[in-house]
């Protein structure tokens, strides 16, 4: 496929843009005579184009992410008020584990119990050749009252392979108002979302909210199995 750029020669910045693309190896140019002086006649030399706006820092350390679906756990223990729901509605009967062992809870969007834990396994994704630098944990929580209660205090406690990593003060239980992706589901006189929280396990400590909270180091972790 060839294009026609049809530039005379005494406009010297036209002329510039298209050595600019020859000496790049990205057209072909050919000059032939034109009714005004001359033009340039231009195929492309290439179909794809990757440009890189940015170079890779070598001191930069590698980052593995891994998704974990809110009702993927491999254990739970919880208690009344306790249930389960997906963008559809409940899953299973709500104050019952019943739902939380159904195959419908890997879809679930939101969980909550009074009390007890939920327990999930990660693959460990880290390059046998890098160093454990940090692990984070990130998740949207808050409070569980009868109901909802804005001031209702609760600790929520991680830990990392039963090492305890720090515990969250969450103030309160939300249901006064909707949040920005509360479920259309989600009905008034209920918890409607949560707090963004993140845990990390640092070379020099534990985080929350980038507030230190214990002594406990990703040293620690570096023996975990692949």
């Amino acid at each position: 496929m060839y294009y026609l750029l049809s530039i005379a020669l005494e406009r010297k910045e036209d002329a510039l843009h298209v050595k600019i693309l020859e000496a790049a190896g990205l057209i072909n140019a050919e000059v032939q005579p034109g009714i005004r002086g001359a033009v340039k006649l231009c195929s492309r030399k290439r179909d794809t184009i990757n440009i890189e706006l940015t170079d890779v820092a070598q001191n930069v350390h590698d980052m593995v992410t891994v998704d974990m679906p809110v009702g993927a756990f491999s254990v739970c223990e919880v208690r009344p008020a306790c249930g389960i729901t997906d963008e559809n509605g409940a899953i299973g009967n709500e104050d019952s584990m019943t739902g939380f062992y159904m195959t419908e809870r890997f879809k679930a969007r939101l969980l909550w119990s009074a009390g007890g834990y939920v327990e999930y396994r990660f693959p460990n994704k880290l390059p046998k050749n890098r160093e454990l630098q940090a692990i984070s944990f990130g998740a949207e929580i808050c409070s569980e009252a009868a109901n909802y209660r804005e001031d209702w205090k609760s600790e929520i406690t991680l830990w990392i392979n039963e090492v305890e990593c720090g515990t969250f003060l969450s103030p309160g239980d939300f249901g006064a108002r909707r949040g920005r992706y509360t479920l259309k589901t989600r009905a008034a006189g209920a918890a409607r979302y949560g707090l963004l929280s993140c845990w990390s396990v640092r070379q020099d400590g534990c985080y929350i909210k980038e507030k230190r909270v214990g002594d406990v180091t990703a040293e620690e972790f570096l023996s975990l199995e692949y």
